[in-house]
């Protein structure tokens, strides 16, 4: 049975596991590990849900509260939320910015990402906030960023 709790300390390790499942031609030093899972525990746990099947880890979606500044847009993941992934974490901050989601491969098209999707909804509209931002990974982009820009690789 597929259930989605608030982050606990008891679930860093298996978080990292599925990370680096989720994650396989990713840079492992850019991947969620254990501590800024507890990091997280520590400074918003209720921004990250955690998906469970059983007891089995399968998947998560992370994020804090930030004042997102829409007039300068480009940015790195660590510029906005800190090294850990939630140290710049803003209690009053209008927007919550989805630091990470990742399903395990086997599980998804269940529609596992997109109740994510709506518990992140349902928590900016608890907290009355202005809405979502997140950023993603251009895939397969990093072999090709010495000779080309983004948007030609996109194109």
């Amino acid at each position: 049975m597929i259930r989605y709790v608030e982050l606990e300390p008891k679930y860093a390790e298996a978080l990292e596991r599925v990370e680096r499942i989720c994650f396989p031609t990713a840079d492992v030093e850019g991947l969620l590990k254990a501590d800024d899972v507890l990091a997280q525990y520590e400074v918003f746990p209720e921004g990250t849900f955690v998906v469970l099947d059983g007891d089995e880890v399968i998947g998560m979606g992370m994020g804090v509260f930030v004042d997102f500044d829409f007039d300068h847009p480009q940015h790195s993941l660590m510029d906005v939320v800190g090294p850990h992934g939630c140290e710049y974490h803003d209690p009053f901050g209008e927007w919550y910015y989805g630091t990470d989601i990742a399903v395990l491969p086997s599980y998804r098209g269940r529609g596992i990402g997109r109740r994510l999707y709506e518990l992140r909804k349902d928590l900016v509209r608890r907290h009355n906030r202005a809405g979502i931002v997140a950023g993603g990974v251009i895939p397969g982009f990093a072999d090709h960023k010495h000779e080309m820009s983004a948007e030609e690789y996109v194109a």
